[in-house]
């Protein structure tokens, strides 16, 4: 973990278990580049956090901790031990969309890259090829921290066999390899210092999915050398 932290390639794509420290790093990290650059005010240190998580308010306490201004995509409710539901926030897209200088990092739950409804038209993308997750990638002026991947993943296959009543991922029409080649070219650009300057970090673990991917999935961290 540590050797992990101290690195400073603009991308990581850390795997491992549940419970192996692998959303510590990536909190640690957004943490450590904006401390390190909050002294700098040419450099443009707004952070996007996409997560799963349903601790949202613990997350911007920890944040704020650090001097950090956040907004959050959804707020959590439901019961009191149990709380389950999101309710959206409305002021969340207009801000993100014009890099709002009031917030340091924007908190983005999954379930949003999920809802069409969040996203203006114009912002989404009308072929299986790609979706939302990458035109948020697309945006270089955030430092994108992406935890649970997998999550987000696994809904999103299932949702599209569901939809195109394909089961086989293997063959080159399919969705999922045209996604990951996508995320891998993203990926690459920072690894090798082109055309992009922000950092691209991801948590993944692929045995948490219900639907698996072939080599694609299981070969993606090889496939980006890391």
């Amino acid at each position: 973990q540590e050797t992990i932290f101290q690195d400073d390639k603009l991308c990581q794509f850390i795997t491992g278990a549940a419970g192996s420290g692998k959303t510590l790093l990536i909190l640690g990290k957004i943490i450590d580049l904006f401390l390190k650059k909050s002294n700098d005010s040419s450099v443009k240190k707004q952070f996007l956090f996409i997560t799963g998580s349903m601790d949202i308010g613990p997350l911007e306490d920890l944040f704020r901790k650090v001097g950090m201004t956040s907004i959050t995509s959804h707020t959590i409710f439901g019961e009191k031990n149990y709380p389950n539901k999101l309710r959206v926030n409305r002021f969340f897209f207009p801000a993100f969309s014009k890099y709002d200088a009031a917030f340091d990092i924007f908190i983005l739950h999954q379930r949003s890259m999920l809802d069409g409804d969040f996203w203006p038209e114009s912002f989404q993308r009308s072929s299986t090829e790609s979706d939302i997750l990458m035109n948020l990638i697309h945006r270089w002026d955030y430092h994108t921290f992406i935890d649970d991947l997998h999550n987000y993943w696994d809904v999103r296959i299932g949702s599209y066999i569901k939809s195109n009543h394909e089961i086989n991922f293997d063959c080159n029409e399919s969705f999922a390899p045209m996604i990951v080649n996508e995320l891998v070219s993203e990926m690459n650009k920072r690894l090798n210092g082109l055309e992009c300057s922000s950092s691209l970090w991801i948590a993944f673990d692929k045995t948490q999915m219900t639907h698996q991917v072939s080599e694609y999935g299981n070969g993606l961290a090889e496939r980006l050398k890391l």
